[in-house]
């Protein structure tokens, strides 16, 4: 279901909702709705619905799970339009949300990494991992 609406400065814009997602499966940090963004919507739509839409960082942790290649594509634009830029932000926020997560999670370690050294490709910052260092 794709929703078209024209942002405050008067720009086209779509809310695409996934029917396919579901929130209760995926891995999403407990404090992802502090960093949401409020959608305004025109007074004209008479819409009884608050919408927000996830912070870049946050939109990129939700799809570690799946990781399909449309979710693979979806963090690279984001990292492409400097929109997800700090692969140390990124790695420590997803692997606290991944403290919550109820499943297998040595894959979605690893789409970590993927993700984080995408980011410190792109944005030529070394991806330093938190936490103790071998011989440190």
């Amino acid at each position: 279901m794709i929703a078209a609406y024209r942002d405050a400065d008067g720009q086209e814009r779509r809310v695409e909702y996934d029917t396919n997602y579901n929130h209760t499966l995926s891995v999403l940090h407990p404090d992802y709705d502090k960093r949401a963004r409020p959608v305004e919507l025109s007074q004209e739509t008479g819409s009884a619905l608050d919408v927000f839409v996830l912070a870049p960082v946050d939109l990129a942790i939700s799809k570690l799970v799946r990781f399909s290649a449309r979710d693979q594509e979806d963090i690279e634009v984001l990292i492409d339009q400097g929109l997800l830029r700090d692969a140390n932000q990124f790695r420590a926020l997803a692997e606290e949300a991944l403290g919550f997560y109820v499943g297998q999670k040595a894959i979605i370690k690893a789409n970590i990494n993927d993700v984080s050294d995408w980011i410190g490709h792109k944005h030529h910052k070394p991806n330093k991992p938190t936490g103790p260092q071998p011989g440190g």
